[in-house]
């Protein structure tokens, strides 16, 4: 071995004694200057392994808790791993360190990933300790996400690759995650058992991080599950004794203060909160104390879930301090500041998340602190920042989504195509996954190819926000629309938006109008009580024809408690924000003795947001000659589709292309999946006559062509849309499962995704003669340059005065809502029109021929 690469391997061996010892900023430079030194370009340099040091330097930087450091020299002994067969020991050691990683800030997705890549690799070389590690590490994304059976599994293997290899503080892992999962399954002498074993182990490896991770979790256990806080604190004290990292020490404190904050003891809360963070913020030296509440500054802490915790606790500490002081209103402005700080700290984690589950599961986990938010709201009678904490707790994922939208129209030509290839390229790879069955080297192999093309398109987006600083700033735009703006920019003529926010102990209601807001707390137990039973019977016309009485007292009821306290003047329209399941507001009975439905009164229309409305705002001024109308009707499917015939979609669909001119049609087979994805773009509104399903057991909503299906998971967003409006003559599709925190996943909103502003969509399995005579007349008051919330509401009031008795029932009606922008869509001129502006044209055309070779003739 040459003298270089002995100089480089005993900085190599300093570095690790120095990281050993303690000594981090020692062990740096050591293991830089071996790096520096492998690195070289000449033949003395041992490029293999740069593979070690890269991941000791991962490592340190991970214990100095820069993260940010750590996963760019993790990255850098990836790749330099995958070149040297002989490393794949590293590598399988800097896929587990970046899964433990992403555990810490919450990415639960990248988590199971990186985890899986370093189980294929503890394999390939057949390492039981690498094997049990890479799934002890799942274990913790996979717990988190609440998939507790597969959780169960993958820890009973990974003991059972610990127990051949005598490495105790593995083992003491392995046990507390087993402690972890006993307690999600109600098992407390399990949990108490399993910690226990946890804390021998790791008092034989006198892993002293360990030993007060133990403590810490058992007196959380004490104090949540036996409400014994006197032994809490017993072993929150020993926890602190054995702990020697700062970010611990600060979690532990602020444990200490919840107990004392459950105990009422409010000053001693707030004494303990205020030394946890200031010792959290002591970790970053760019951050002094007194900034601690400048939201600016977040953006630089790495463990963002750890001092969210701090933040959250301390403004749940200030309002329960205020309503245990009578509403004291300088305890509950602390309380609303703090929350603020919070909110922005949520929003800078969401965008270090990639993955939609482990969005999900943080938009769901935060939705507490927004009804706290909501609640300090309503006793400082403060509307404004009702406003925007009502708008931040819902939807704010798919606002993300038309942020990139927007931001992707910022790019060139050339990064606009890299960005679809590499989109489609990772879609195409999930895809595949979700298609492949239980082989396991196929899975894994998908798997690994899968994390390249996410690789390779984050360091894309990742170099565009760093040299485009306009694609930044818009993608990252999270402003919420004010009070003026949302009354002078948002809201049109009469237009009043009603937002609901359903928490686990009130439910509130904030409307605003053009000259007040009106801020109401509703009585959760009846809201609770009275929806279930009108959503069963709304959907089931067998039911509402037998109850109609029952069906009038429960709408009734509903409209009690949910609209008439808001005394909303009648003929005002009114844009509902729910939370949750879209209400048919239109069937309400201001009666509870006879059918007085509001949609007879009011215009209704939904929004995701009044962001949505904010952002998915387009012009929609076409030419005279542009593709106005794109109709689809399958009208029979594939045998394998398993659907029945829409017999007659057909006809309705000929009649409707009556108001179009220079429209298409694509009938039967013609209506395929690919030829809906190629045209639907190109025009300003489309109409889909065909088969869905949906429903709110979290199946994906799926859409039915002639010969195959699109699922909501399938929309991609590699093309701009100019479509302004489109009809979902479908069953459901305006359904699907409630994701706690930001809404309802349909197919609807999969289309808003694209940035579609408008959709008509339905909310049950809808009758073919009813849709489709209900899409007749909706048409026909479009051609009236009407709003499109006007023209639904004449639509449904038409119906109602031409049907039989029996369609009258609101089953056959009110399933039908308009979603989104209520600005009319032109339709462009009229068939007829079109004819006569052409057979006009081509009279002139003949004349203007005729006169000029007649004067041609004169001449001559």
């Amino acid at each position: 071995m040459d003298k270089d690469s002995v100089y480089a391997l005993a900085n190599h061996i300093l570095g690790r004694t120095f990281w050993y010892d303690g000594k981090l900023d020692s062990a740096i430079i050591f293991t830089k200057k071996a790096i520096e030194i492998n690195s070289a370009d000449n033949k003395v340099a041992n490029k293999a392994n740069l593979c070690h040091s890269y991941f000791n330097l991962g490592c340190i930087y991970n214990d100095l808790g820069d993260i940010k450091k750590s996963l760019q020299q993790l990255n850098d002994a990836i790749r330099i791993g995958r070149q040297f067969p002989s490393k794949m020991a590293s590598l399988a050691d800097s896929y587990s360190t970046m899964a433990s990683i992403y555990t810490s800030i919450g990415d639960y997705d990248k988590t199971i990933i990186y985890a899986d890549l370093a189980f294929s690799y503890g394999e390939k070389i057949n390492r039981d300790d690498l094997k049990a590690r890479s799934l002890m590490e799942k274990s913790q994304g996979l717990i988190a996400l609440n998939r507790l059976s597969e959780t169960e599994k993958i820890l009973n293997l990974s003991l059972k690759y610990a127990s051949n290899y005598e490495d105790e503080a593995l083992k003491g892992a392995i046990f507390s995650m087993l402690a972890d999962l006993k307690k999600k399954q109600n098992q407390p002498a399990a949990v108490i058992a399993y910690y226990n074993k946890s804390s021998q182990a790791f008092l034989k490896d006198s892993f002293n991080y360990g030993i007060a991770q133990v403590a810490n979790n058992l007196a959380d256990y004490y104090q949540y599950h036996f409400f014994n806080p006197k032994k809490a604190l017993e072993n929150y004290h020993r926890a602190l004794e054995f702990i020697g990292i700062v970010s611990g020490k600060s979690l532990i404190l602020n444990n200490i203060s919840k107990v004392y904050a459950s105990e009422k003891d409010y000053l001693k809360a707030i004494d303990f909160n205020e030394k946890a963070l200031a010792m959290a913020i002591s970790q970053f030296p760019k951050m002094e104390k007194n900034d601690a509440t400048f939201p600016g500054l977040m953006r630089l802490v790495v463990n963002k879930p750890d001092l969210l915790i701090l933040i959250r606790h301390k403004a749940d500490t200030w309002l329960a301090y205020a309503k245990h002081t009578g509403n004291d209103k300088n305890k509950l402005r602390n309380a609303l500041r703090t929350y603020m700080l919070a909110d922005t700290m949520i929003d800078y984690m969401r965008w270090e998340h990639s993955g939609n589950v482990t969005k999900l599961f943080w938009r769901e986990q935060t939705k507490s602190m927004y009804e706290h938010a909501i609640e300090t709201c309503y006793l400082l009678n403060d509307h404004t920042k009702a406003f925007h904490f009502f708008e931040k707790s819902r939807a704010v994922m798919l606002n993300d989504q038309l942020n990139e939208l927007g931001a992707k129209q910022l790019l060139s030509e050339e990064d606009q195509k890299k960005e679809s290839v590499l989109s489609r390229k990772v879609s195409d790879m999930q895809n595949k996954l979700a298609e492949t069955g239980a082989d396991a080297k196929a899975v894994a192999d998908i798997r690994s190819r899968l994390f390249l093309a996410q690789q390779e398109q984050e360091n894309f987006i990742k170099k565009l926000e760093t040299s485009n600083s306009q694609y930044y700033a818009y993608k990252y735009d999270n402003a919420v629309p004010t009070l003026a703006e949302l009354r002078n920019e948002i809201l049109k003529d009469k237009q009043t938006l009603v937002s609901y926010f359903v928490g686990d102990s009130a439910v509130y209601g904030l409307a605003i109008g053009a000259e007040k807001t009106d801020f109401q707390k509703i009585d959760l137990k009846k809201y609770a009580q009275l929806t279930p039973q009108f959503q069963k019977i709304i959907g089931d016309r067998e039911a509402q024809n037998r109850r109609f009485k029952d069906y009038l007292t429960l709408s009734f009821q509903l409209y009690d408690l949910l609209l008439k306290p808001f005394a909303i003047p009648p003929g005002t329209r009114i844009v509902v924000s729910p939370d949750g399941d879209f209400l048919p507001f239109g069937a309400f009975s201001a009666s509870r003795d006879r059918a007085d439905y509001l949609v007879s009164r009011y215009a209704f229309s939904y929004t995701y947001s009044a962001g949505f409305l904010a952002k998915s705002r387009k012009n929609r001024k076409s030419g005279i000659l542009s593709k106005s109308f794109l109709g689809i009707a399958p009208v029979q499917f594939a045998p394998s589709l398993a659907q029945a015939d829409l017999a007659g979609s057909d006809q309705a669909l000929k009649t409707i292309n009556r108001h179009f001119f220079l429209s298409e049609t694509l009938i039967g087979a013609e209506a395929s999946r690919n030829a809906f994805a190629k045209n639907a773009p190109d025009y300003r509104i489309v109409q889909l006559f065909t088969h869905a399903t949906a429903d709110s057991s979290g199946r994906t909503p799926t859409l039915y062509f002639a010969d195959s299906t699109l699922k909501v998971n399938e929309l991609l967003t590699d093309r701009t849309s100019s479509t302004a409006l489109l009809v979902l003559s479908a069953c459901r599709t305006g359904t699907g499962k409630n994701q706690r925190g930001e809404g309802v996943f349909s197919l609807a909103r999969g289309f808003a995704g694209l940035g579609i502003p408008s959709t008509v969509t339905t909310l049950w399995d809808v009758e073919n003669e009813a849709i489709y005579g209900l899409t007749s007349f909706f048409y026909q008051e479009l051609a009236n340059e009407l709003p499109l919330d006007i023209a639904l509401q004449r639509t449904q009031n038409q119906w109602l005065n031409k049907a039989t008795s029996a369609d009258r029932l609101p089953y056959a009606w009110a399933g039908m809502v308009l979603v989104g922008s209520t600005e009319h869509v032109s339709p462009g001129i009229s068939r007829s029109e079109g004819f006569v502006l052409l057979i006009a044209s081509t009279v002139l055309a003949v004349f203007l021929i005729y006169h000029f070779r007649k004067r041609q003739t004169g001449n001559q």
